[in-house]
């Protein structure tokens, strides 16, 4: 991919000199104001910046595709059933290198300076996955798809099926790393994961559960006579390994326990004979796809104005959250928006929020008590988007928890409304479940995780969309405003939960 940036007196001006280098297939990701550096910048007129992307590899890849018929169903229409078995082809073999990424074994793909295009395959265990997921093309248009049929067969895009399959995908990690990584099963190689997640003396017990889990794919993939008829090839070791792999990588992004066993054991049931590694795989990663679900963001029906609250405990980074995501409907979809805030509590908080209203050039109101909400949105009736900044607090403080309910409760039911929580993905998971259940009590919301630049395990988005049940909306992985803020990627979390860039 490459991405560049241009500029232009117009938007359109821009994009003519992006279309005019890469191609007429490019893709705006970012467009803002900015004017000259320099002494003489203050005289020169505003010009606009486009950051501009193109996909070669994308773009040579889909001349081949034929297109979807026009009558296809929506997204929402899909009835997704994945207990079924999924026929995958096996791609090429590409060339590894197995050297050691600098820094930590897992990348995150929301921190800023990583080499996403290097492809190398881990000498530890929770590395494996790495080239296994990162060499599949995933299809990130699901909207199209007609049936549970078309969604599988597009899982996984082979652009090498022309070719012919050398090796079976596990037979050329195998050679890699896999027999490698379970000789040194009790090495120092896999400690460090163990005590990780629970502590050292716990470790024995995750060897039992993967033990166990083993065995129980063992029995479903064969080794027992069923009759005089039918001979039941036993499963090979690298089968059996593959899923203990799979956990251990789950294991290793924190997914809980829980939630890993909900889901192998739903795996559990399309296991037969001969089953492939591509298939085991292919079934987790739409299961999780599935999971978590499709983003919720932040729509302007067109009855004005809309009132979106933001609310979860202190130090998660609401208030810059709330200036990223107002800057990009303003700068991006030209809504007019307002800002009011009602956090009083913390020192210099109006402040920080005035300095991007004044940037955004919209207006902002300070409301000291809850009878003060609804006259302060009716003075911004003719706003699309008003930005409401409510005070940090401990879940366990039961008196703020009362008087945010109230001020989300007190606005006019003439007035459409939003409540977002915001989370930080560095917080503890049982911490995390605490805070969910407590600020479900105040209203419903749809979650924002901040933070993501700052760890490299994802599995509490997983974890607190199964407990929560709330929909996932917005990522923050910065402090950039507005550019360290996208809609999540629900493809790429799940990836990176299997191992993958």
């Amino acid at each position: 991919m490459t991405i560049n940036k241009y500029q232009g007196k117009t938007r359109e001006e821009a994009l003519e000199k992006a279309k005019k280098e890469l191609g007429e297939n490019v893709v705006v990701m970012n467009e803002k104001p900015v004017k000259s550096k320099g002494i003489l910048g203050a005289f020169k007129s505003q010009m606009i910046e486009i950051t501009a992307a193109v996909d070669e590899e994308k773009e040579s890849y889909t001349k081949n595709m034929k297109p979807f018929k026009s009558q296809l169903k929506t997204h929402e229409s899909i009835d997704l059933s994945v207990d079924d078995e999924i026929e995958i082809p096996i791609k090429q073999p590409v060339s590894v290198s197995t050297e050691k990424e600098i820094g930590d074994t897992y990348s995150n793909p929301y921190k800023k300076g990583i080499n996403t295009d290097t492809k190398y395959i881990d000498e530890t265990d929770k590395g494996l996955f790495k080239s296994f997921i990162n060499e599949r093309e995933i299809d990130k248009d699901f909207s199209s798809l007609k049936d549970e049929g078309e969604v599988r067969n597009f899982v996984y895009k082979d652009k090498a099926s022309n070719q012919k399959a050398q090796k079976p995908i596990f037979e050329q990690l195998n050679e890699k790393v896999a027999l490698e990584s379970i000789k040194k099963a009790d090495s120092k190689t896999e400690e460090p994961i163990k005590r990780i997640i629970h502590g050292k003396n716990e470790a024995p017990e995750i060897d039992d559960r993967l033990e166990n889990l083993g065995s129980m794919f063992e029995k479903k993939l064969g080794g027992t006579i069923a009759d005089d008829k039918m001979f039941y090839k036993a499963p090979t070791a690298e089968e059996v390994n593959f899923v203990k792999i799979l956990y251990r990588t789950l294991l290793s992004n924190e997914v809980s326990e829980k939630n890993i066993n909900q889901i192998l054991s739903e795996v559990e049931k399309f296991i037969r004979p001969g089953i492939s590694l591509d298939t085991i795989l292919s079934n987790v990663y739409q299961k999780l796809i599935l999971r978590l679900g499709t983003p919720a963001t932040i729509k302007c029906s067109g009855k004005s104005p809309k009132v979106v609250f933001f609310i979860g405990p202190t130090g998660v980074g609401k208030t810059t959250t709330i200036a990223k995501i107002a800057s990009k409907y303003k700068m991006e979809k030209n809504k007019k928006v307002a800002f009011l805030t009602a956090d009083t509590y913390r020192i210099a908080a109006t402040e920080q929020l005035r300095v991007y209203a004044n940037i955004l050039d919209a207006p902002l109101s300070i409301i000291y008590s809850v009878e003060e909400l609804n006259d302060a949105v009716l003075q911004l009736s003719e706003y699309d988007l008003i930005f409401v900044d409510t005070a940090g607090f401990s879940h366990k403080n039961v008196e703020q928890k009362n008087d945010t309910q109230i001020l989300i409760n007190q606005l006019d039911a003439e007035y459409e409304r939003e409540v977002f929580l915001v989370l930080s993905a560095t917080t503890k998971l049982k911490d995390l479940m605490e805070i969910s259940d407590s600020f479900h009590e105040i209203s419903d919301y749809s979650i924002i995780f901040t933070k993501l630049d700052e760890t490299t395990c994802f599995g509490n988005i997983l974890n607190i969309k199964l407990h929560s049940n709330a929909d996932l909306s917005y990522v923050a992985y910065g402090q950039n405003v507005p550019d360290d803020l996208s809609v999540i990627d629900i493809q790429k979390v799940v990836k990176h939960l299997l191992g993958g860039k």
